[in-house]
């Protein structure tokens, strides 16, 4: 092989290295899954905005499973927002309802685009959490009653 040839073929495999460890970066990944969540919160909260809701962000670290504190009247909701492509599952119930109880809230409402475990579903019922999705939010104060 020449010397040419030889420097072609390296920078090739170099090539197909860097965008085969691009591919498989978690972190890249995991970036853009955050990207996703912030842009479905946002939404939430426009929704809840509209809709004549107070509404208050938490901290991205720290917010004990509650990312939006919606108030209005006397009630003080706790929402979890996901917007996950599988079904959410027990851990997201758990999250909202110690939120809840941290942030002093009158109601747990988790907000999901992909809808909930059956499981999920038993334990929001046992934990008195509200399981709603994106288009529900316009009727939150409905679901409170």
């Amino acid at each position: 092989m020449e010397k040419e040839d030889w420097f072609i073929f390296i920078a090739s495999q170099i090539e197909k290295t860097c965008l085969n460890a691009i591919e498989n970066n978690t972190s890249i990944n995991k970036n853009q899954n955050y990207k996703k969540g912030i842009f479905f919160e946002n939404h939430c909260i426009k929704i809840l905005k509209e809709n004549g809701w107070k509404v208050k962000e938490t901290p991205n670290t720290g917010d004990q499973g509650v990312d939006i504190i919606a108030s209005i009247d006397n009630y003080r909701i706790c929402i979890q927002c996901k917007n996950h492509k599988k079904p959410i599952g027990n851990s997201a119930i758990q999250e909202i309802s110690a939120g809840k109880t941290y942030w002093k809230g009158t109601h747990a409402v988790l907000v999901s685009k992909s809808g909930f475990t059956k499981s999920a579903q038993k334990l929001a019922r046992a934990n008195k959490v509200k399981l709603i999705n994106e288009f529900e939010l316009k009727e939150l104060g409905n679901f409170l009653i």
